[in-house]
C-alpha cells in the first residue's frame, strides 16, 4: 500500500497538468478568430464612396435642367420710312408689361451698329408717349464712330443723327404697339439732351424740340 501512494499522486499531478493545458487552447483560438459581426459589415471606405457617387448623380441630374429662353424683339435701322429689320434676343428681365425694356433695345442697337447711344436717364413713358434723353457722349453729338461698320456706314453727322433718331423712333413704336391692336405711329416719341432741353446737333442748323413729338430731322 505504501508503494501505491506515490503512483496515485503522480497520476493526479498528470491529470491536473492535462486539464490546465486543455483549458488554455480554446481561449487562444477564440481570441484569434475574426468577429462575425465585423465581417458582415461593408468597409467604411465603400460606404463613403457609394454616398459620394449618389450625391454626384443627384447633382448632375439637377444641373441638367433646361435654361429659360430669351425674349425676341426686332430692331429697325434706317431713315425716311425705309428700314431694315434685325431680329434680336434679350436675356434679361422684362418690364412691368412683360416687354423688353426700351433701354435694352437701344443698347442692342448700339451693339449692333457700333454707334454710341449712351442715355442720360431712363426712358420715361406715359399717356403722352415716351421720352429719350441722350448723354453728351452719344454719337448724335460726337459724330460717326471711327472706324464705322460697313453695313451701317454714314457719310456725315447729319445722316447719322437722322438715322439714329428715325431708327429709335420706329423701333420703339413697333415693339411697344402691336400693329394688330393699334397704329404704331400713334406712340409719340420725344427726344432731349442730358439737361432735359431741346437737342442741338453740332455743326448743323438743326434743333429738335424737347416738347414736340419727333417727326423727322428736317435739315436746312
Amino acid at each position: 500500500m505504501k508503494k501505491l501512494v506515490p503512483v496515485f499522486c503522480a497520476g493526479a499531478l498528470l491529470f491536473s497538468l492535462a486539464a490546465c493545458v486543455g483549458g488554455e487552447t480554446p481561449t487562444g483560438s477564440a481570441s484569434g478568430s475574426p468577429d462575425p459581426g465585423t465581417s458582415a459589415q461593408e468597409p467604411a471606405g465603400s460606404q463613403s464612396s457609394a454616398g459620394s457617387s449618389s450625391q454626384q448623380a443627384d447633382g448632375t441630374a439637377g444641373g441638367s435642367q433646361a435654361q429659360p429662353q430669351g425674349t425676341e424683339y426686332t430692331l429697325y435701322i434706317g431713315m425716311d420710312g425705309t428700314f431694315q429689320e434685325y431680329p434680336m434676343t434679350y436675356e434679361g428681365e422684362l418690364d412691368e408689361q412683360g416687354l423688353v425694356p426700351a433701354e435694352a433695345m437701344i443698347a442692342g442697337m448700339a451693339e449692333l451698329t457700333g454707334w454710341n447711344l449712351d442715355l442720360a436717364d431712363e426712358i420715361t413713358s406715359g399717356p403722352g408717349g415716351m421720352t429719350v434723353s441722350f448723354a453728351d457722349t452719344c454719337s448724335i453729338f460726337t459724330g460717326p464712330p471711327d472706324p464705322q461698320k460697313e453695313e451701317f456706314h454714314v457719310y456725315d453727322a447729319g445722316e447719322l443723327a437722322a438715322t439714329i433718331l428715325d431708327s429709335i423712333q420706329h423701333t420703339l413704336q413697333y415693339n411697344f404697339v402691336d400693329p394688330e391692336k393699334g397704329e404704331p405711329s400713334s406712340l409719340d416719341i420725344y427726344y432731349c439732351d442730358a439737361a432735359g432741353e431741346s437737342i442741338t446737333i453740332p455743326g448743323l442748323d438743326v434743333t429738335i424740340p424737347m416738347d414736340t413729338p419727333y417727326s423727322g430731322l428736317a435739315m436746312a
